[in-house]
C-alpha cells in the first residue's frame, strides 16, 4: 500500500500505467473514496465509496437540521459500503434494524483532493443485501451535506468516473489483464495520509454464488491487493468486471469485505451483482 495522492499510473504492472483514460478512472476513484466513522466508537471506522448525488431543496434530514421547518437546499449523496463496520454481529439478519438505529452517528469525509474534504452526515440506511441464502455484508448509505459548492466540483468527478467506467470496460472485457485496485483507509488517525491504493491480481477464479435473472448473478472476487482493518468497504476495480455498479449496468457493487485470513487464503469481496456476459447479456 502506498499514500493514495501520489498515485501516478507508473505504479501499474506492464503497459498499464501507459492507458491515460485507466489512469484518470483510477485517479477519480481515489477522489470518490471516503472514511466513514461512528462517533461514539473510536476504533470503529472503515471506507465507503460515493455512487450517486443528487441536489434537493426541502427539509434537512441530517442531525443539525433535524426540527427546523425551514426548507433549505443540501445534497445527498449515495455511498456504497459493507454492514460490519457498523454492526459487526456475525447474524446479519437484524442488521437493517441495527445499522438504521445508528446512521446519525455515522460521518463520512471525502478528500476530493489532498487538502480539499467535504464532511458529510449520516442520513439513511438504504439498502443491505437481504438474501438468506448468502453472506450478507454489502450496503448503501445515504449522507447529506450542504457544501453544496463542494459537492459540485464531486458530481464532475463522478460524472467522468461513470464515463471512464465504460470505456475502460470495452478495452479490457476480455480478461486478457489481470488487474485489482482497492482504494481504503486502513491507517488510524496519527497517519498524515491515511488514504491508500494498493495494487494485485485475481488470485482465485470468480465465485458465483446465486443466479438471479436476465442473466444477472451474485458472486464474490478473491485477490491478493493489500488490505487492513479500515479497509472494509473501499471500492475495488477489477479489470474487465463486467459491472461497476451504479453509473454503469443495473446492479451493486463489491466492496472489500475480508482481509487475508488465518488459514492464508486471500482477500476477498462482499457479494456484488453483475451480468454474466458469457450469456450474452
Amino acid at each position: 500500500m502506498f499514500p493514495a495522492h501520489s498515485f501516478s499510473g507508473s505504479e501499474l504492472p506492464g503497459s498499464l500505467g501507459k492507458d491515460n483514460e485507466l489512469c484518470k478512472l483510477i485517479k477519480n476513484m481515489i477522489k470518490l473514496t471516503g472514511k466513514i466513522e461512528c462517533q461514539d466508537d473510536d476504533d470503529s471506522w472503515g471506507t465507503g465509496f460515493v455512487q450517486k448525488i443528487r441536489f434537493k431543496l426541502g427539509k434537512c434530514p441530517c442531525l443539525i437540521c433535524k426540527g427546523e421547518v425551514s426548507e433549505k437546499k443540501f445534497a445527498i449523496l449515495t455511498v456504497s459500503t459493507v454492514v460490519h463496520i457498523l454492526d459487526d454481529s456475525p447474524d446479519r439478519e437484524d442488521a437493517f434494524h441495527v445499522v438504521s438505529q445508528k446512521i446519525e452517528e455515522v460521518g463520512m469525509t471525502v478528500h476530493y483532493k489532498q487538502e480539499r474534504f467535504i464532511q458529510l452526515y449520516g442520513s439513511k440506511l438504504l439498502e443491505t443485501d437481504k438474501d438468506l441464502g448468502i453472506e450478507r455484508d454489502w450496503c448503501c448509505l445515504e449522507f447529506v451535506t450542504h457544501k453544496l459548492r463542494e459537492v459540485k466540483k464531486l458530481n464532475t468527478i463522478l460524472t467522468k468516473y461513470q464515463e471512464l467506467q465504460g470505456k475502460v470496460y470495452q478495452r479490457y472485457k476480455d480478461g486478457s489483464e489481470n488487474l485489482v485496485v482497492v482504494v481504503g483507509y486502513p491507517s488510524p488517525k496519527p497517519n498524515p495520509n491515511p488514504k491508500q491504493i494498493s495494487i494485485g491480481k485475481i488470485t482465485r477464479e470468480y465465485e458465483p454464488l446465486k443466479e438471479i435473472r436476465d442473466g444477472q448473478r451474485w458472486g464474490r472476487y478473491y485477490y491478493d491487493a493489500e488490505t487492513d482493518h479500515g479497509c472494509s468497504g473501499a471500492p475495488i476495480l477489477i479489470l474487465g468486471q463486467p459491472i461497476s455498479g451504479f453509473g454503469y449496468w443495473f446492479g451493486h457493487p463489491h466492496n472489500h469485505c475480508v482481509g487475508v485470513q488465518p488459514d492464508g487464503n486471500d482477500r476477498y469481496s462482499s457479494i456484488g451483482v453483475e451480468y454474466d456476459v458469457g450469456n450474452g447479456a
